[in-house]
């Protein structure tokens, strides 16, 4: 599709019309927008226009990125640094579980306001998210009540998405795509938790288990990367050792390992030497590990000393100890 030759894409401007009434748009504001003529612009919506490598490129960039400030009108002109802000702040807010402050209403409306003039399938996306911070900030929910509205909202996220990818003249780019995704992870992982908490072990390890075997699929940014293979690795073995598969639960503490060293994730790192610890000394006779396990718990202690993180300190002391072993 980009050979460097003209080329004629039949149909190709009905779907450039269909995206620029979704958004609402004239054809001069369109053109302006695409750093096109108007007149240029009509000839590609009537198909009369062979459409060259660099026009076809300028085009599909646009169209696939909701997000260009360009998708904006006055009454969204503080699109941008304000979103943004208000985006990451509910995210690390997340993240952090402090899920009565990402559900905060200023903060949520701060970040709607910049996409009020987006096409619309994008403020379809921020509600789930909002509804996904508001179902984690109520704390009158019972374990079941949560995993039931997390599944509706799952599910609603889901189907949205494969409606946009069956629509020909919507273009699904990859901040779009990553968004869907991301959710997804997150709400899944919310729901495994949710399982594990009800002990419901078998529900939490398929989900975990899908989680961590399609981990390349969520992790989309370097960021995700860092954060989330670790973890699902981290939980999945606890599952595992909690159901007494222990050869299974050393694979996959084994693995969280590799992924936090190669991604520089000290925060889980310590915690997955702590279980893979408390692993072989359930596991093995306790004379063939007892060293090896004395020095997993070591390496534990002191990765969470060098993090600063002081309840876990304490938590790994206790888990030694629960072991004879002193550190």
């Amino acid at each position: 599709m980009y050979k460097d030759e003209e080329r004629k894409l039949i149909g190709y401007g009905r779907k450039v019309v269909a995206v620029r009434e979704e958004i609402g748009m004239t054809r001069d504001q369109f053109a302006a927008t695409l750093n096109l003529s108007e007149t240029l612009l009509e000839e590609i919506e009537r198909d009369r226009h062979l459409i060259s490598p660099s026009e076809f490129r300028n085009i599909e960039m646009k169209l696939s990125n909701p997000f260009d400030p360009a998708w904006r009108d006055t009454d969204a002109a503080n699109y941008g640094e304000e979103t943004c802000i208000a985006y990451y702040t509910i995210i690390r807010l997340i993240d952090e579980k402090r899920y009565k402050e990402a559900a905060d209403p200023d903060l949520i409306e701060r970040y709607i306001m910049g996409y009020r003039a987006l096409a619309k399938r994008i403020p379809k996306y921020v509600k789930q998210l909002v509804e996904f911070v508001k179902v984690m900030a109520d704390d009158t929910l019972d374990h079941e009540e949560v995993i039931q509205r997390l599944s509706l909202v799952l599910g609603i996220t889901k189907s949205m998405l494969r409606r946009l990818i069956s629509k020909p003249y919507i273009v699904i780019g990859p901040k779009t795509e990553y968004l869907f995704t991301r959710l997804e992870f997150r709400i899944l992982l919310k729901i495994a938790y949710r399982y594990w908490l009800l002990n419901d072990i078998d529900q939490a390890k398929l989900i975990y288990r899908a989680l961590f075997f399609n981990i390349d699929r969520f992790c989309m940014n370097a960021g995700d990367r860092v954060l989330f293979p670790a973890a699902v690795a981290r939980s999945l073995g606890a599952v595992y050792q909690k159901c007494d598969e222990y050869d299974k639960a050393e694979r996959t503490y084994l693995k969280g390992i590799e992924l936090c060293k190669k991604y520089n994730n000290t925060d889980q790192l310590y915690k997955i030497l702590t279980n893979l610890a408390a692993t072989y000394m359930q596991w093995k006779p306790r004379r063939k590990v007892e060293a090896r396990a004395t020095e997993l718990f070591r390496e534990a202690y002191y990765g969470a000393k060098y993090t600063g993180h002081t309840e876990d300190i304490k938590k790994i002391e206790d888990a030694a100890i629960s072991f004879d072993i002193l550190i």
